[in-house]
């Protein structure tokens, strides 16, 4: 399947910009910055839950630039609940 992801355009084109934003988000510094930020952001009169909910979704795709995309786990095999498990025989059975 094709699809358009300016993530993983950045990560495979930007190799050398996509490696020093992995480390410059990982300082305490930005995340401090960023939650006065969002504190401010959030302390102004005008602000909207709209506005604030777009504020975290784009300081996540921010901080996640770089990182490469979790793989789904597969889900668990159905098994129907209160099926009998046959326990084994004891040595001494055989």
């Amino acid at each position: 399947m094709l699809a358009l992801s300016p993530i993983t355009i950045f990560q495979q084109t930007q190799k050398e910009l996509a490696a020093e934003h992995q480390a410059a988000v990982r300082t305490s510094a930005l995340a401090v910055r960023l939650s006065f930020a969002l504190a401010e952001m959030a302390g102004r009169q005008q602000v909207t839950t709209e506005n604030l909910l777009g504020a975290r979704m784009f300081v996540n795709i921010f901080l996640n630039l770089a990182e490469k995309p979790e793989v789904p786990k597969p889900a668990a095999p159905d098994k129907s609940l209160g099926s009998a498990i046959k326990k084994p025989k004891p040595e001494s059975a055989k």
